[in-house]
């Protein structure tokens, strides 16, 4: 079975709240905002260690995950599935 948390995390895209799952070594992270009753944004991304940490000008992944987030700030209802694991 695996390991799960919560977390309130402030960021400059605002306040996430963020579910944390491990399992087999990997991690997925879930970011929402409130959940309605109807169908929510939905963003999977799979992790970029060049671009999201050493900006990497080769690949657009830490864009695509800003713009996501940016997204995410102005939407009432939203979900994000960040996936540890780099694609190959």
């Amino acid at each position: 079975m695996g390991k799960e948390t919560k977390i309130q995390l402030e960021t400059k895209h605002g306040k996430l709240i963020t579910y944390t799952h491990t399992l087999n070594n990997e991690t997925c992270v879930v970011i929402r905002s409130e959940i309605l009753p109807r169908s929510p944004f939905l963003r999977i991304h799979s992790s970029c260690l060049f671009s999201e940490s050493f900006h990497a000008t080769d690949c657009d992944c830490a864009s695509q995950l800003d713009a996501a987030l940016e997204y995410i700030k102005k939407m009432v209802d939203s979900l994000y599935i960040y996936i540890k694991r780099e694609e190959e």
